[in-house]
């Protein structure tokens, strides 16, 4: 498996907290390439797939499956639990 498969990428969007909201939209997700290929080309890096798609705003896919369109700084935001446990497995089995 490549090193550069999983690159922690982590963006958000800021929304007003509501009860009924979503948890997850007020986390810093992980992002990775093969989980996002309808905006990859080859050579993009997690950070280029972000970047496109708050341009044109397309839905980016996390590591949990949360599902958004990114808007704001990640670094206002803990960080996704599930996301990190999966990146934290992705990178124990690409050192295998």
């Amino acid at each position: 498996m490549s090193d550069t498969l999983l690159e922690q990428e982590t963006i958000t969007e800021i929304i007003p907290f509501e009860e009924h909201e979503n948890p997850a939209e007020h986390r810093t997700h992980i992002i990775n390439p093969p989980n996002n290929l309808h905006i990859w080309l080859p050579g993009m890096s997690s950070r280029d797939i972000v970047d496109l798609a708050r341009a044109k705003g397309i839905e980016v896919r996390a590591l949990c499956g949360y599902v958004w369109v990114p808007k704001a700084n990640p670094e206002n935001y803990d960080a996704c639990e599930t996301c990190m446990k999966l990146a934290g497995e992705l990178l124990a089995g690409a050192g295998e």
